[in-house]
């Protein structure tokens, strides 16, 4: 049976306010953002043969992908050094996401060609997360 599309779970990513610091010989990725990577390059090894024979093929025929991110958060999602909580920034979370998954995936960032994004509520997920649809594009039917 033919793969349609490749479906990756994956814990919320830092903003991309968070990404990066700023030193002394310039911008350099964040702690959180190099743990967000570090977690992110397991997530190959969780495929099955099935869907890492797709991302080689993906890969050599550098094929136009179309990317389906469904974000699922509650309402305040994120704690501030303060103790607070407040709503995480949902426009600011693709960058992150996309940059770490492509890397561990080593597909380049460059073949996607449709991108769409949607939030849902939800109040039983505390943490929240991201559920990533990938597919070639015109391969979802609509």
């Amino acid at each position: 049976m033919p793969i349609e599309y490749i479906k990756i779970l994956m814990p919320l990513a830092p903003s991309v306010n968070k990404l990066y610091v700023t030193g002394r010989n310039g911008r350099f990725k964040s702690p959180i953002a190099k743990e967000f990577d570090f977690e992110c390059s397991k997530i190959f090894e969780s495929l099955s043969y099935g869907e890492k024979d797709k991302i080689a093929e993906w890969r050599t025929k550098d094929t136009d992908l179309d990317i389906r991110l469904y974000y699922y958060m509650p309402k305040l999602a994120v704690r501030t050094t303060k103790g607070t909580r407040r709503k995480k920034d949902f426009i600011n979370l693709e960058k992150a996401q996309i940059d770490s998954l492509f890397s561990a995936l080593d597909i380049d960032d460059s073949q996607i060609m449709q991108l769409t994004k949607v939030l849902q509520i939800c109040e039983k997920d505390l943490e929240g997360r991201c559920e990533i649809f990938i597919r070639e594009v015109g391969n979802y039917g609509d």
